[in-house]
């Protein structure tokens, strides 16, 4: 049985409440992160975590790393606890392909509120292959209100070329930002060096 394809955007959509006694997996109280390694098919539980961390206003540091090698881990069972999801169906679609680019506009639309509300200090978005254009550029429009972050690291997800230019204009007029980190990210040499020089370009004095 197949899930419906309107069902499965709409709970992907669909903002979600969390019960008060739901701890939040992988969250560091003490220090205001959290770090969560997911796999990239089980983004959208990662997604709801990183939702209700930024809801309670209670996160400075978030990292979230895409590992194929991580699944139905607690940040999963997190997810369907605060849904109520049960439909098997359901569950099966979110994990394939064609949706974790809708999951990929809702994780960064919730960072995006992040960077607006100046929560963040840090953000890394590590290993994650479905980071489209649009994705970025609502982060490219979290990070231009933004003014506390001062470490952005994309090491390992695919922003390419398209995406780098959604987010070179608001990371040259960043002025908080010192540490920015774009290993293994698909971008082109060409590209590469137009960033470089930006770069130069903002530290001479």
């Amino acid at each position: 049985m197949q899930a419906d394809p309107e069902k499965v955007r709409k709970l992907i959509e669909k903002n979600y409440k969390t019960p008060n006694d739901l701890k939040i997996p992988h969250f560091d109280s003490e220090t205001a992160s959290l770090e969560i390694v997911v796999h990239p098919s089980d983004l959208i539980c990662a997604t709801e975590v990183v939702a209700t961390a930024v809801e309670q206003g209670m996160v400075k540091n978030i990292t979230v790393i895409g590992d194929i090698k991580s699944r139905n881990g607690p940040v999963s069972m997190f997810f369907r606890r605060k849904t109520n999801v049960r439909e098997k169906a359901l569950l099966h679609a979110l994990q394939k392909d064609k949706y974790i680019p809708l999951v990929s506009l809702k994780l960064s639309g919730v960072l995006k509120a992040a960077l607006t509300k100046e929560q963040l200090v840090t953000l890394e978005l590590v290993g994650l292959r479905h980071l489209t254009p649009e994705s970025l550029s609502l982060l490219a429009q979290g990070l231009e209100e933004n003014k506390s972050l001062t470490a952005l690291c994309f090491n390992d997800s695919i922003l390419g070329d398209k995406g780098l230019q959604r987010l070179v204009p608001v990371i040259r007029d960043h002025k908080g930002l010192t540490r920015l980190q774009l290993c293994r990210t698909s971008i082109t040499d060409a590209s590469g060096r137009d960033l470089m020089e930006m770069l130069h370009t903002q530290v001479m004095p």
